[in-house]
Formats: structure tokens, C-alpha cells, sequence
């Protein structure tokens, strides 16, 4: 079947546009112009048609007394309700928005849906709020529109706005680009401006409909004069509505439109046409009909003619046909559905079927979400649909039992009646009400509108997976022990069809039995989950918050739960049950999985984890057992699953248990098998009985075995896996198996959750016991993401008793590389710590590329003696990934004295013979600083030092030894690999300039360095790399960066960069911030490479837990919030983004938690005017504080002092520029005395910060002048 996209919803509505909803309803045009709605926009007004646009979506409304007010301005909750309803949100009107200042606001359902469905749209603010009543600028309107509608700039595109600099430039340049803005005047934007009520619609309007955009030169090419659609706006057909490409560039009369019947030729006369203010609308008014027929009937195809400017355009218009009837039976791998009208809400017969089959041609219509629905459908002659209006019924989706003519409704505790005429669908298949059994554990149960069963689609199941994975159509659950192929079901979630790329894991799919022939499954996802603790056991049932479920559920299929090992198990009945049940309860929480009807199905909890205290672990050496003064001790050095190495020594009789293959031995009942103090012994048996453990076959290094720990990391038991074994067990797999497509090892099925042990690097030559660095621990879809290699060779495969692998350990692994034929000037080569190559540049095909290689020897290179360098000439060959997996020496030769070069022929003669150049390859010079492309008629003006090394093509056999892919000019006598160039590494850059760089070196000795006049640059740290000119290295080299360069000796200049770390992104802060109440915001401007590349936020050197910060980037500068918790006490706290490749990028902000009071000393002096020693007119009262107050701060005190009457009535306050001291100058006749105190309310007393005072502010005048 083809399963349908999320997309289909846009069907699910219960209205369409006002056109085909004019089609059932009175004969009346449904547009309504702008002039006849709102007193102050005129039907020519610029922005009628956008205005009309959101009114019709609900989006916008006028005013009570008629009017719109299209100048004023637009609120922030304004813009999201519009924004929220033209996006097509689902608005809960009973949600509430977490913006403290907006959660009981009017637009606060709208906020939330934006929040929660499109977010970024529209944010709020870093203090929690969302300042809904404040007016939104352009370009923050702009910002909106681009990121709502996904829009892009149209680069081709000339945009030119002078005022266009502010953080939103990018975003007006796209709107511009794209024609849906132009200014408020020739090359300005006035992006600070408020938008307005008229411009907002215009936004919006020409984002959603492209057609209605304006011309922008340089854009796409004009779009020509047509017809696009003809509608019927009525269902006599009296008005039809033409619609243009483009906006016609003149006016079009009643004499320039014909219409006629297609079949008939009759020509349908015509009252009026208006032509709509875009001018891309043509409403075509015919004469009215004196007969009891449609002027344009359904099913009937008209020709529309329109003669605008010298031409005659054309359209044909077929009418759709249109019935109200319920879908009966639908047919998803046909993509049909059947309708009839017998049990349609509709009484009007003229617009009946009966057991009409029609064609749904478009995906975007679910079959499963109309199966059953009353719909409006529009079709054609040729039974296809057109369009779907599903109408408002109540469906529900529930486990249902049948009781005679009543259906219950098990979930939701209800029951119904039948309908007479009700529909009945059973497991696929029409039938009647009498046809079903008791009980069904889905059923799709659609009431009509007296409350009535009017339509059951009823299910039952075959069983159920809890979802661990899926492969391709194959979904498995945990430890594998359920898979089902979905591949010919129809799979629905809450009545919709989904596709198995909407299943996630932990879903819950219930199936019914496997599809034969050419018939469909059906699946449902239906996960529904209760969690928490176990409250209560019992004989057969167990509660969990406050419910009782029963062991066995009240199903067929089994209840399963998820063991301390990992398996899925059956949980049964009784005591066994129980047994289970209390173990979870010790474990801690649990999670049950349940049916529709509540039942049971699936538990999970603690237990479910893979135990971490048993651990599938690789021998690395063999297991050594040992006596030790008359006891038996065993000696086992493992790597865990993970990753931890130990070496466990410890008594035989000390643990419980040995298990080998699933059967336990009690730990003091066993001995080992021919033990010395040295070692020795061959395995392990029951004291006086038969072997159980054989060293030899499950004890070497290798192998796996399961260890078990208890709380204290104290050993308990070994677990040990025989060869072959039914349960349990291992397999050893030799052959090829490839790793992208196989998906069994000897019949055992691996899966991505399994646990691979990589020993590929060891060398399993030598007796050495294996080393941790050379076994890579990972999950089996790690590795395939991870791995180089293409196949599997060789390998230990560990499985269950399902045949499900677990483990793996892989031996040998091998790329499947292509053969190494692709010849190669090699230019410089970089080498781990162990000597391998891990990259190299070389030139190819003329340029000079990088490539990495997969850890390659020098002495693993066919034909190379000492190391691989510069000059050397190679084939190498890649895998799928671009990796380099083989290198060989190329086949050269050496050409002197070249007496005969031929342009035409391509070819080179001299001493050495005669070769000629493949058409597809390149001359290059090696002589200088750096390899140059030459042509071939250079070849005739060598020096007398320089000869031509030839490098021969490859060719599979070995025959080739005439045709070259390079000729390169060296210095004659050399070996084509003479390194003249000094390598540098760990180089920090001082200083960058347009001729040179100066760089501070590992022994902190300078340098400065001519640049060449092309650099190749490797930027490691961006993943680019190329040659750039000598000007240009200063805009991709900073200050601080760390390098590696090669210097030419001859020139003495930097032929080539490598960028090894770029130096620290500068960051900056606020000056201080407010303890546990403001967050920390750094900002910074930086690339996207240093963006993508952050690993961690750390606060005073501890990384920040990501839900504590957030990154928000607009205009080019990216803002780091860390949330206020962080920020607890006063003091200066380390700010530093570490990301890779980067160095660490650190500021530092002051957190202030001190509230201002008085200063502590001299926070009241006196001056004394006019020397009468009495506080008089014009003596002057310096008030000082703890700290500098906020300006707010500053001018509410200086207020409140100038209202005081004991300072006089003409007192004035003054604070000094600092913000710390306030002058006060009495006024006429003040009657404050020495002694007097003067009093500041602690609310107006805040620092610039935003601490407040704690208490009221006292200040206490001195006894006498100071």
C-alpha cells in the first residue's frame, strides 16, 4: 500500500474556502470588498484585497464602530493571533501561555499555540515575560514572516534599502528579495517603524499567495497572462470567478469575455463582469436562468474566453459534480473509497448517490480518517475526486463489546444503539450488524446526530510488539521476541493513517493476523502507559497508582515483561507472577503498557534495563586458575561492555555461582581441574564429578563471558557459553558479510542494540594478551555508523535463546575498497604518533585535493622504500565513505633531453623513450615553491636542470607502458620527493598582514614569515582547504590561531597552512546582573563552524547541564542566556563556551546580590550657603548611598525630595553624574532642622542592577554644619 503523509490533515477541516462552500449555499457572492465593511478603507484602498484576506481567515477584525484604522499599530498579541490562525494552528482556547505576563491575556491560547507548535515565530523575553500589549516594528514583523512561512532569499534579486543595517537586515532583504515587501519610499525600509494594521496584512497575504507579490528587478523571469482556474461561486452557477497569472494591465469588459457549453456550443450570456482591485480576479455575472436547470450545470465542461490586450486567452472549465453521502468501504491499495447517501445528515436528495465507487487520485486524502464519515465530495465526469469537506460527526476509537442492538464503548464506559440502516465493517470485510461477535479490541464507532451507531470498523488482534527498533518494513520489539513485516499493512494512529517511519520506539503496535494473497493488514499504534510505584500484590493481580491489573490480562495474547537480563518473558500467572511483581517492586517504578480496554499488556521498569551489574565482557588473556594455600582461585582479565578494564581474582568457593550455558553450579560444590600455585589448571568440574568448564574451548582470549557484580562491584558469578549451544550461546563466523546489507550471522539475526567488541586492531598473530587501546567497544548501530570497514570476515557471535545476537567480536574486518587506480602527485603527508599516514594532499586531475587515510604504514605502501613524500607519485584507492584504505607506488618513468614534443599527437620523446598523455591528463611544474599546471608545449623550453617525470596511467594488467596521466617537470638528478620545504607545527599566529604572518613558536621564539603568492590552507577546524591568494589569507587567518606551515626554503615563503585550532571567540556581558533573579547573557559574534562545533558551557570550570542555557542568534550576534538559577550568590562568575577546534572562549560576569542603602560614612554633609550657621534658603544637603542608583531610581528620589515641604517650596534635588549622591538645595522658608532625618521609601531606592532596598533609607541630619 502507499502510505499517506502527516499532510492529509489539511482535509480533516470542517469547512473550505468560501467558493466551494457557496457552492451548497444561497446564490449569493461571498466575497465582501473592504469599502462595505469598514468606513475607512475604500474599495481602492493599497492594502483592501490583504485586509479582505485576513478578514475571511478570522485572523483580523475591525472595530466596533466600523472601522479598521489601518494606520495604527499592531500588538504583539495582536501578531499572534494572526500568525497562530494563518499558519493554520490548533488553538486550545482552554490552553494558558508560561509567559508570566501573558498567561491570563485574551491572545494567550494564540501565544501558546505558537509556542508549542512554530516555535521561534515570535519569542519572548529573557525575564520571562511576553509584553503582549507592546507595538511590533517592521522588522521584527519581518523576522516573523520569514521564519513562519520557511522563506528564502532570492539572491538573483537586486535589494537595495539604505536604512537597512539593524539586527534584522537579513530578514527585509528575503521579504524584499521575494517581492512581498518594498518600503515605505524609494530606498528606505524604516525598519524601527511600528507596523501597521494595514501593512501587517500585506505581509502576510503575499507570503501565503506568491501570485500576489510584486516585481523585483533581477528576479525570476515575469510570469505570462493566463487563465489559472475558473470556480463556480454558486450552485445555480450565476457567478464564476476567473482568476489571472498576472494582473491584467488593463481593464476587461463584458465584450471581452465569452463563455459556452464545450459539448453543446451553446453560448451562456453574459450581465456583467468586475474586475477585482488586484486586477487578477474576474467575476463573471451571467443572465438569470428562467429555467429550473443551473446556468452552468455540474458534469458539463465550458470553454472561458478572455481578450485582453490583442490576444484571446482560453480555459476549459469542468464543473464538478458534488454529493453529501458516507463513505461506506474504502479501498487503500486501489486508492478508491465507496459512497453512498442512504445514511447521509443531508435531506436534500438532489445531491444523493448510491454505491458510488470514486477515484482518489491525491495522497493528501486519508482513506482510513473519511472511512465511515459524512463527507461533501466534488468529483468529475470521469469519477475522480476533486475535493473532500469531511463533515462534524462524533467519532470515537475504542475496545467495544456488542450486546444485541447495543454497541459499549469500553474505554470511555458508554453505551449505544444501533442505527436501523447501520454500517458494518469486521476485520476488512462488509457486514451486517448481526454479524459481530461479543468483542472487538478496536473498533472505529461513528454516531450521527441523534446519538445513534451509524458506522462500526471493528478489529480484533493477533498480538502485539512493544517497539525496540525497526529495519526497513520490520519492526522488532525488545530482545527480538516479536518481529512483524509491515510492509502490506495499513497502519492508523488515532484513526489516521500513519507510515512505519512515524513509528518511534516504545510505541505500542497492535496487528492482526499476517496479510495473505493480495489482502492488507491492519495495525494500529496505540500506546497508552501508566507509571509509578507498585503499591499492592496479590494473588492474581498487582496495583500501580491506585489501579488493579490483573497477571494475565484479559486477552488471548500473553502479557510480557522485560527480565534483568535484558529477555522478554512471559509473566503468567500465580506465584510465578507474583514472584516477578515483587521483584520490580524492589527494583523501584514501573511502567505498564495497556490495551484500549485497560488491560494489561506489557510491564517494564528497573528490571528492564540491561543490569549493571551484569556485564558481557571480552577475555583479554586467557582465564588462569590457580591454587593458593589449599584454595582454588581463578585469575580473569576482561574489558566490559562499559568499557571498563579489570582483573578479578578471586576464590572459586566464594562465588555463588558458575553458570555455563543457562545451567548454575553452586560456587563451594566446584574445584578446578589440575590446579598448581603457577597456574595450570585445565577447567573447572564438581568436587568429584563430571567437567563442566573446559578453559581451552570458552576461557581463551577472545572469547566473552558474562561477569556478575554485586553493589559493591564484588564478583558473584562467571557466566560461560559453549560453542554451538541451543540456548545461550556462541558461533564462530567465518565468511563475508556486509555490513550495510546483511543482517545474520549463521542464521543469528543482529540488531541495533547489540553489543560489539572491535578487535580488528589486535594482532591475534602474536601470544599477547589483547590490549585495551585495540578494542573499540560500541552498539552494533555505533559501529555501522562509525566503522570504515565494508565486511565482516571474521567473528564471535554470541546469541540468545531467540537466536538474537548480543554480542560481537569481530576479528577481522576488511574495506571493500575499489582497486587503487587513481594516480596521484603526492604534495605533503601528516602522521599519527605511531608513524601511520592519516592524510595527505596530493594533486589530481590538476588540483590539489586532501585526503584521509585509514591509518597506513609506510612499510604497508607496494613498491615505496623509506617514507611517503612530497613528489612521490602513487595510485590509491578509497572506500565509500572517501576514506583511503590503499596506497601503491605508481609506475614513473624519466624523460631528459626531450627532442620531439607533439601538441597534436600528446606526446613526449627524449632520452627514456617516447610516452604519450591520456586526454584526460595535466603537465605540472614541481620545480618551484609549489606545483603549477603547465601546458604541454612547455615541455619544449626546459632547462637544462629540469627533466619530465612521467607518471604512467593506470591500467589493471601492468601492460601499460607508454600513456601518462601526469608529465611533471622536476629538477633533473632529483628523486621527484626532495623535500626543500621546513615543516612547523604547533605555530601560534601574533600577527596577520596582506604580505606576511608573524607567529610565536613551541619554544616561544617569534618569527615572521613571507607569505607566497598563493598558500594552500587547510582549515582542519571548518573542513575546507584550497589555495587562496596571498591578499587573502588575513580574512580566514586570525590572531591566536594555531598552525602548522610549510616554509620554502629556496623563496623562503609559507607555501602551505594547516588551521589546527582557531584562537577564542571574544565574548562580552552586561555590566552586572542580579543573584538568582537575572540571567547571565553573553554575546558574541562568530561563525557558524564555531556554533556547530560547542561541546559545553561551563560555569566556573563546571559544565552547565544544557536544560540551564540556550543559545538565541539574530542580526549576526548570538546571545548565550544562562538561566538565573546558576547565578545564586554574589561574585564574578567564569563564563566559558568550549567548543572543538576552538580555543576556550571565556569572560567573566559580576553578580551583584547587595541591595543599596546609606553609605557608611559621610552619608550626609552639610553646607552651609551663606555662613549664618542655620539651615536657610540655598544651603545645600548632600545625600550619599551604598552604590549607584538605577536612573529610574535616580529620578523618582529626586522627586519625591523637591515634594518635601520641610525643604522649602522651592527646594531642588540633584543627583551627581556618578549616581551615588543626591544635592539637595532648600528652598524658600525650610523648616528641617539639625537632628531632622529625611526618609526615601526602600521601593524607590534600586541599583543599576535592579536590587532594591530592603528597608526604607534613613538619612539623619548632623547636629551642625560639617
Amino acid at each position: 500500500m502507499a502510505y499517506q503523509p502527516k499532510s492529509y490533515r489539511k482535509f480533516l477541516a470542517t469547512s473550505v474556502t468560501a467558493a466551494m462552500v457557496a457552492t451548497v449555499a444561497a446564490p449569493v457572492i461571498p466575497s465582501v470588498s473592504a469599502d462595505t465593511s469598514f468606513s475607512d478603507v475604500a474599495s481602492n484602498h493599497w492594502a483592501a484585497d490583504a485586509i479582505n484576506y485576513l478578514v475571511e481567515k478570522g485572523a483580523i477584525e475591525g472595530y466596533p464602530n466600523g472601522t479598521f484604522q489601518p494606520n495604527a499599530s499592531i500588538t504583539r498579541a495582536e501578531a499572534a493571533k494572526i500568525l497562530a490562525i494563518t499558519l493554520g494552528l490548533n488553538v486550545d482556547e482552554s490552553a494558558n501561555t508560561n509567559f508570566s505576563d501573558a498567561s491570563s491575556h485574551w491572545a494567550s491560547s494564540y501565544i501558546a499555540a505558537l509556542q508549542s507548535q512554530a516555535p521561534g515565530v515570535i519569542d519572548g523575553y529573557t525575564d520571562g515575560t511576553f509584553r503582549p500589549n507592546r507595538t511590533i516594528t517592521r522588522q521584527e514583523m519581518a523576522k516573523m514572516i520569514v521564519t513562519a512561512y520557511d522563506l528564502q532569499e532570492n539572491e538573483a534579486a537586486e535589494v537595495d534599502f539604505t536604512d537597512n543595517t539593524g539586527w534584522g537586515a537579513e530578514y527585509i532583504t528575503t521579504l524584499a528579495s521575494l517581492g512581498i515587501v518594498e518600503g515605505v519610499r524609494a530606498g528606505q525600509f524604516q525598519p524601527n517603524g511600528n507596523v501597521t494594521r494595514a501593512q501587517t496584512p500585506v505581509f502576510v497575504h503575499r507570503a501565503e499567495v506568491p501570485e500576489v507579490r510584486i516585481p523585483v528587478p533581477g528576479g525570476e523571469t515575469p510570469v505570462e497572462f493566463a487563465i489559472t482556474s475558473v470556480e463556480a461561486l454558486t450552485e445555480e452557477g450565476r457567478f464564476a470567478e476567473v482568476t489571472f497569472s498576472v494582473p491584467a494591465n488593463s481593464n476587461i469588459t463584458r465584450n471581452d469575455v465569452n463563455v459556452t457549453n464545450a459539448r453543446t456550443g451553446e453560448r451562456i450570456g453574459i450581465q456583467e463582469v468586475d474586475l477585482s482591485n488586484d486586477r487578477r480576479v474576474l467575476t463573471v455575472t451571467f443572465f438569470e436562468n428562467d429555467i429550473d436547470r443551473p446556468i452552468l450545470e455540474r458534469g458539463e465542461t465550458y470553454r472561458f474566453a478572455v481578450t485582453h490586450g490583442g490576444e484571446t486567452y482560453t480555459y476549459n472549465f469542468e464543473r464538478p459534480q458534488y454529493a453529501e453521502a458516507r463513505v461506506i468501504d474504502v479501498d487503500n491499495e486501489e486508492g478508491k473509497l465507496l459512497i453512498d447517501s442512504e445514511t447521509t445528515s443531508t435531506s436534500n436528495e438532489r445531491y444523493h448517490v448510491s454505491n458510488l465507487n470514486l477515484e482518489v487520485a491525491d495522497a493528501d486524502i486519508d482513506l482510513e480518517y473519511v472511512l465511515g464519515r459524512d463527507i461533501r465530495v466534488w468529483y468529475n465526469t470521469e469519477d475522480e475526486v476533486v475535493n473532500i469537506e469531511v463533515k462534524d460527526e462524533t467519532v470515537h476509537y475504542d475496545a467495544v463489546e456488542v450486546n444485541g442492538d447495543e454497541i459499549e464503548l469500553l474505554d470511555l464506559d458508554d453505551e449505544f444503539d444501533f442505527s436501523d440502516d447501520a454500517i458494518v465493517r469486521i476485520n476488512g470485510d462488509r457486514a451486517d450488524v448481526e454479524d459481530l461477535d461479543e468483542y472487538y479490541d478496536y473498533a472505529k464507532v461513528v454516531l450521527d446526530g441523534s446519538g445513534d451507531v451509524v458506522y462500526v470498523n471493528a478489529y480484533n488482534w493477533a498480538d502485539y510488539v512493544v517497539v525496540d527498533e525497526i529495519d526497513g518494513t520490520e519492526v522488532f520489539g525488545y530482545d527480538g521476541y516479536i518481529d512483524v513485516d509491515l510492509e502490506d499493512y495499513i497502519i492508523v494512529k488515532d484513526g489516521e493513517t500513519i507510515s512505519i517511519d512515524d513509528i518511534e520506539q516504545n510505541d505500542v503496535v497492535f496487528f492482526n493476523d499476517d496479510p495473505e494473497n493480495d489482502d492488507e493488514g491492519y495495525a494500529e499504534v496505540f500506546t497508552r502507559t501508566v507509571s509509578g510505584e507498585i503499591t499492592g500484590i496479590f494473588e492474581d493481580k498487582f496495583e500501580v497508582d491506585g489501579k488493579l491489573y490483573d497477571y494475565a490480562g484479559d486477552r488471548e495474547w500473553e502479557v510480557r515483561y522485560i527480565d534483568e537480563d535484558g529477555d522478554v518473558e512471559v509473566l503468567g500467572t500465580g506465584s510465578d507472577a507474583s514472584d516477578v511483581i515483587e521483584r520490580f517492586q524492589d527494583a523501584g517504578d514501573v511502567t505498564v503498557f495497556l490495551d484500549r480496554d485497560g488491560n494489561l499488556v506489557f510491564v517494564a521498569g528497573e528490571l528492564g534495563e540491561l543490569n549493571r551489574n551484569r556485564l558481557g565482557s571480552l577475555l583479554l588473556d586467557e582465564v588462569v586458575g590457580y591454587s593458593q594455600a589449599t584454595r582454588d582461585r581463578l585469575e580473569v582479565s576482561v574489558l566490559s561492555q562499559n568499557g571498563e578494564a579489570n582483573v578479578y581474582d578471586v576464590r572459586l568457593d566464594s562465588l555463588d555461582e558458575i553458570i555455563v550455558d543457562g545451567e548454575a553450579y553452586d560456587g563451594e560444590d566446584l574445584e578446578l581441574i589440575d590446579a598448581n600455585a603457577a597456574g595450570g589448571a585445565s577447567g573447572i568440574r564438581v568436587e568429584g564429578g563430571a567437567q563442566i568448564v573446559d578453559f581451552s574451548e570458552v576461557g581463551q582470549r577472545g572469547q566473552l563471558i558474562r561477569v556478575h557484580l554485586d553493589n559493591n562491584d564484588n564478583v558473584t558469578k562467571f557466566e560461560f557459553y559453549t560453542d554451538g549451544f541451543d540456548g545461550d550461546g556462541f558461533v564462530e563466523f567465518s565468511g563475508v558479510f556486509e555490513i550495510e546489507k546483511d543482517n545474520f550471522f549463521n542464521g543469528k539475526r543482529i540488531q541495533n542494540s547489540a553489543v560489539v567488541f572491535d578487535t580488528t586492531d589486535h594482532d591475534w598473530n602474536d601470544d599477547k594478551s589483547i590490549s585495551t587501546g585495540d578494542v573499540e567497544v560500541s552498539t552494533w548501530a555505533e559501529y555501522k555508523e562509525e566503522t570504515s570497514a565494508d565486511e565482516i570476515h571474521e567473528a564471535l557471535v554470541y546469541y540468545n535463546d531467540r537466536d538474537n545476537v548480543t554480542y560481537l567480536v569481530i576479528v577481522d574486518s576488511d574495506v571493500d575498497s575499489e582497486d587503487a587506480d587513481t594516480p596521484a602527485l603526492i604534495r605533503s603527508v601528516l602522521r599519527n604518533t605511531d608513524g601511520e599516514i592519516v592524510r595527505f594532499d596530493a594533486y589530481i586531475d590538476g588540483t590539489r585535493q586532501t585526503f584521509n587515510v585509514d591509518e597506513i604504514a609506510d612499510s604497508n605502501i607496494t613498491g615505496l622504500s623509506g617514507q611517503l613524500s612530497r613528489g612521490d607519485a602513487v595510485y590509491f584507492a578509497q572506500n565509500n565513505n572517501g576514506l583511503v584504505t590503499e596506497i601503491v607506488t605508481a609506475d614513473t618513468a624519466r624523460v631528459s633531453n626531450i627532442t620531439s614534443v607533439s601538441t597534436a599527437n600528446r606526446t613526449i620523446t627524449g632520452t627514456g623513450g617516447t610516452y604519450e598523455l591520456v586526454s584526460d591528463g595535466y603537465v605540472l611544474d614541481n620545480t618551484g615553491s609549489n606545483v603549477e599546471e603547465k601546458r604541454l608545449s612547455d615541455l619544449r623550453n626546459l632547462d637544462s636542470n629540469e627533466e619530465v617525470l612521467v607518471i604512467l596511467d593506470y591500467d589493471e594488467d601492468g601492460d601499460n607502458t607508454r600513456f601518462a596521466k601526469f608529465f611533471v617537470i622536476v629538477d633533473a638528478g632529483t628523486t621527484g620527493n626532495d623535500d626543500d620545504e621546513e615543516t612547523v607545527s604547533g605555530a601560534t599566529v601574533t600577527a596577520v598582514s596582506a604580505t606576511s604572518i608573524r607567529v610565536q613558536l613551541e619554544d616561544n621564539t617569534s618569527r615572521t614569515l613571507p607569505l607566497a603568492d598563493n598558500v594552500f590552507v587547510d582549515d582542519t577546524v571548518a573542513g575546507e582547504s584550497g589555495f587562496v591568494a596571498r591578499a587573502d589569507i588575513q580574512n580566514g587567518l586570525n590572531t591566536d590561531d594555531v598552525i602548522d606551515y610549510e616554509l620554502d626554503e629556496a623563496s623562503n615563503t609559507v607555501t602551505s597552512i594547516t588551521i589546527k585550532q582557531k584562537a577564542a571567540v571574544e565574548l562580552s556581558v552586561t555590566n552586572a546582573v542580579i543573584a538568582g533573579d537575572d540571567s547571565i547573557e553573553v554575546t558574541y559574534s562568530a561563525s557558524t563552524v564555531f556554533q556547530d562545533n560547542i561541546t559545553s558551557v561551563r560555569v566556573n570550570g563546571t559544565a552547565l547541564a544544557s536544560s540551564a542555557y540556550d543559545f538565541n542568534t539574530a542580526g549576526g550576534t548570538t546571545t548565550l542566556e544562562i538561566d538565573e538559577s546558576v547565578t545564586t550568590a554574589s561574585g564574578d562568575y567564569v563564563v566559558t563556551i568550549v567548543a572543538d577546534g576552538f580555543k576556550n572562549s571565556t569572560v567573566t560576569q559580576v553578580v551583584d546580590a547587595t541591595p543599596p542603602t546609606a553609605a557608611s560614612s559621610n552619608a550626609v554633609v552639610l553646607t552651609d550657603a551663606d555662613d549664618d550657621d542655620d539651615l536657610t534658603e540655598d544651603d545645600q544637603i548632600t545625600l550619599t548611598f551604598s552604590e549607584e542608583l538605577s536612573s529610574t531610581s535616580q529620578s523618582d528620589i529626586e522627586t519625591f525630595l523637591e515634594s518635601l515641604p520641610e525643604l522649602g517650596t522651592t527646594a531642588t534635588a540633584q543627583f551627581d553624574p556618578d549616581g551615588t549622591s543626591v544635592v539637595i538645595t532648600l528652598g524658600t522658608t525650610p523648616t528641617i532642622a539639625f537632628g531632622d532625618t529625611i526618609t526615601i521609601d526602600a521601593a524607590d531606592v534600586v541599583d543599576v542592577v535592579g536590587n532594591t532596598a530592603t528597608a526604607d533609607v534613613v538619612f539623619t541630619l548632623p547636629a551642625s554644619f560639617n
